[in-house]
C-alpha cells in the first residue's frame, strides 16, 4: 500500500518506518503523503494504543528533499505545500489519543527534527543527531519546530539551536530534553517496542487528554504556528539569496 514507508500492526501497535534509505529520508510530497494518510487513519482508529515511528538506514530523515525542490518549477508554491504537509502530520501525531514513541536511528535534521521533537517518547541511538539546519540554505523552520523546540529548551537556547545551527550528539540532545534517552544502536527497536507494549494496558483516551491538555498550555496553538511558518517559509522561498542557495546545495 505505502512505497516511502514501512508500516506495521501488531497487537494495537502501530509501526512506521521511513523507508527513503537511498536519499537519507529526505522529505517530498509523496512520501509526506503517505505519512499524512497513514498518521490521520490512526488518529481516528480507537484500537491503536501505541504508534511507533523510526526509519531505515543510516538517516532518520535529512529534512525536505532539496534535490526535488530545486527541480520544481514553482519553489515557493511546493515549499509552502511541502511545510503545509508536514506541519500536518506534527499536528496529526500531538493530537491522536495513543502515545507516539519516536526511534530516532541516526542523523534528524531540519523537518526530520521536528518529527523528533513532535513525539511523546523519543529514544535515540547514540549514533544519532540532531541539526535544525533551516537558516543554511535561506530558508526558516516548519512543521510546528519553532513552537515545539522553544517549549522544550527555551528562547535562547532555541535561538542558539536555529539560528547558528549548531549540531547536537544523542547525549546533548538527551541534556536538553530533545529526547527522552539514549539506547545502543542494536537496542533501540526493542526498546520502543517495550515502551509501546507497556501501553496496551493503559486507557489510551485518557493519555490523548492529557497529551491536548499539555499543548494546550502553551501560549500559541500548533496549528497557528505552522500556519505561520507555511506562510514564512513560501516568503523566504521567493528570495533571490535561498533561490542561489538552494541551486549550490542541490549541484553538489
Amino acid at each position: 500500500m505505502y512505497k516511502y514507508i514501512e508500516y506495521k500492526r501488531n497487537e494495537g501497535i502501530a509501526t512506521i518506518a521511513l523507508d527513503r534509505a537511498e536519499a537519507a529520508n529526505s522529505l517530498d510530497h509523496l512520501i509526506l503523503g503517505e505519512l499524512l494518510h497513514i498518521t490521520t487513519e490512526l488518529s481516528q482508529d480507537d484500537t491503536v494504543k501505541a504508534v511507533i515511528l523510526t526509519a531505515n538506514g543510516r538517516f532518520f530523515s535529512a529534512g525536505g528533499d532539496l534535490k526535488a525542490i530545486a527541480k520544481h518549477e514553482s519553489r515557493a508554491a511546493y515549499i509552502a505545500e511541502l511545510a503545509r504537509m508536514a506541519g500536518a502530520i506534527v499536528s496529526n501525531f500531538t493530537q491522536m489519543n495513543p502515545p507516539v514513541i519516536i526511534a530516532v536511528n541516526g542523523v534528524a535534521t531540519g523537518a526530520g527534527l521536528a518529527f523528533t521533537l513532535c513525539g511523546d517518547i523519543v529514544l535515540a541511538s547514540e549514533e544519532a543527531s540532531f541539526c535544525m539546519a533551516y537558516t543554511k540554505i535561506g530558508l526558516v523552520p516548519d512543521a510546528g519546530a519553532t513552537f515545539l523546540l522553544t517549549q522544550i529548551v527555551g528562547l535562547r537556547k532555541a535561538k542558539e539551536l536555529a539560528i547558528l545551527n549548531t549540531t547536537l550528539s544523542a547525549s546533548e540532545a538527551e541534556s536538553l530534553g530533545i529526547i527522552t534517552k539514549v539506547v545502543p544502536k542494536a537496542q533501540l527497536l526493542d526498546e520502543a517496542k517495550s515502551i509501546a507494549d507497556s501501553f496496551t494496558s493503559r486507557s489510551t483516551a485518557a493519555i490523548g487528554v492529557t497529551k491536548r491538555l499539555l499543548l494546550a498550555g502553551c501560549n500559541q496553538t500548533l496549528d497557528a504556528q505552522a500556519a505561520e511558518e507555511t506562510r514564512a517559509i513560501a516568503l523566504r522561498a521567493r528570495s533571490a539569496e535561498c533561490v542561489e542557495m538552494l541551486d549550490k546545495f542541490a549541484s553538489r
